[in-house]
């Protein structure tokens, strides 16, 4: 997706000690980015953040469309199976928002605990 402009926060240090959860993230938000790049207005711009405090880890996906002939298209995107998976694997919560031209998925999760077990 070259045409499109991207922007990612990531903290410096991750609380994260769980490389199953840290997998699991990447992957999604790998299958994510490629749903989006399936008929979306290739100049739109999007924001990667990802933030935690002490109860919770967060994954942001802003979209932000160039014009509202594109904002209808962003909402849309062929996610509902990572949604799925997401909240069942790391017993997650997804939100989203739209406000103007900017659309907005939250994925928010707890961090791992050293008893979960992983492969």
């Amino acid at each position: 997706m070259p045409q499109m402009q991207f922007s990612v926060s990531v903290p410096q240090r991750w609380g994260s000690n769980c490389p199953y959860y840290n997998w699991l993230i990447l992957a999604l938000l790998d299958e994510w980015l490629m749903a989006m790049s399936v008929g979306l207005d290739m100049t739109a711009s999007v924001a990667i953040a990802l933030a935690e405090d002490a109860s919770t880890q967060r994954l942001n996906i802003g979209f932000l469309a160039q014009s509202s002939v594109n904002l209808a298209s962003a909402p849309e995107i062929p996610v509902h199976h990572l949604i799925t998976l997401f909240e069942t694997l790391l017993v997650g919560q997804f939100t989203t928002e739209t406000v103007g031209l900017q659309t907005m998925w939250q994925l928010c999760w707890r961090p791992c605990s050293p008893t979960v077990l992983t492969p």
